[in-house]
């Protein structure tokens, strides 16, 4: 009762330190008095998955870890993505049955299909999450049901999309990547992480000469509103080295998406590399990016650069140790680490970094 107190557990964001060392202080007074009770723990164990302490989180929640389907859950959840493959696996079997037996006693349980749905995916039945969520939406007859699982369906085509991609890196396993991609918009085409997947699938098919991939990918971008192509045909003028035309595109996209993460990373990279470099405009822009996804690796490398090219060289160190988090970004960020530790009198960092370079890390 303490720890509910405090106050309201779903706007997390806004409390104030007082609160959060409050309620984490109630829950664990909660948890000594009775340990074997699931609720104070999964209170708990949202609390450190909200910071990312993930490990936390296990440790907290895996000594009742089968006290219900809720708890089951959520420990499943955290093996994954702990890396403790086995025991996901051994757990997912189990909720797997029973998942799918509350959906044949009530087909219209929109939680039980969505959880269902992430078991499916957590085994790599990849496939069968997807028709789960299809059958869901044949028989919802709520409106609210029916856009969750529009968003559920339109993610879980998404996470398909993505390994298919890493199955078949071939022209034809992106073309079938393109396609999936192609359905999901039909049912969400605002949907942020779909947005961010085909500006990368068309990244990919820009590489590629193949005739029916250059074909399916300009499909996709008519076939999406104005301001979605825009934010792909921007983002793909950038990655092609053509920047400017990349900044006029992105420049239309934001007047009506003020928000949208990705578009406010790429718009601030592009205005910091561009002719004519504004780098107020651009580090105005990173901010709010990482306002709305404030652990993203390359958001935190855009603004790091561009601290960079500020001379801001304590803060731009701080964001590119943390965007060293994406292997991908790697020798980008370490030659700039390299020399911002020498400009601030840090030869050994300096060192250790061109050194992790050499070696590729």
């Amino acid at each position: 009762w303490m720890a509910y107190s405090v106050g309201d557990s779903q706007d997390f964001e806004s409390w104030t330190s007082d609160q959060r060392k409050d309620y984490f202080r109630w829950l664990t007074v909660a948890i000594e008095c009775a340990p074997s009770d699931p609720v104070p723990r999964r209170l708990l164990s949202d609390l450190q998955r909200g910071i990312n302490d993930f490990r936390g989180a296990y440790a907290t929640i895996v000594p009742v870890a089968d006290a219900d389907l809720d708890t089951t859950y959520i420990t499943t959840l955290l093996e994954k993505q702990l890396g403790l493959t086995e025991k996901a696996r051994s757990r997912a079997q189990k909720l797997e049955r029973v998942f799918k037996d509350l959906i044949a006693e009530n087909p219209q349980n929109v939680e039980a299909r969505t959880r269902y749905a992430a078991i499916l995916f957590l085994v790599e039945r990849e496939s069968d999450a997807v028709k789960v969520l299809e059958d869901g939406l044949v028989v919802a007859t709520d409106p609210a049901q029916t856009q969750v699982l529009r968003s559920a369906l339109t993610e879980a085509m998404v996470i398909e999309a993505d390994r298919m991609i890493e199955r078949d890196n071939s022209p034809l396993g992106l073309i079938k990547s393109l396609e999936r991609l192609r359905q999901a918009m039909a049912l969400d085409p605002k949907n942020p992480a779909l947005l961010e997947a085909v500006t990368r699938a068309c990244l990919r098919a820009s590489e590629s000469n193949d005739d029916e991939l250059v074909v399916l990918r300009e499909a996709l971008v008519q076939g999406v509103a104005p301001d979605t192509a825009h934010f792909i045909l921007g983002t793909i003028a950038i990655n092609e080295g053509r920047v400017d035309e990349g900044q006029k595109h992105l420049e239309i996209a934001i007047k009506n998406n003020p928000n949208l993460p990705g578009l406010l990373n790429n718009l601030a990279h592009a205005i910091s590399n561009g002719d004519e470099p504004d780098l107020e405009r651009a580090l105005r822009l990173a901010d709010a990016a990482i306002r709305e996804l404030p652990d993203h690796p390359y958001l935190r490398e855009t603004r790091g650069q561009i601290y960079f090219k500020m001379g801001r060289l304590t803060e731009a160190i701080a964001d590119l140790e943390r965007a060293l988090a994406a292997p991908e970004l790697r020798p980008k960020i370490r030659e700039s680490l390299a020399v911002a530790y020498e400009e601030i009198g840090q030869p050994e960092f300096a060192k250790r970094q061109r050194e992790l370079l050499k070696r590729g890390k």
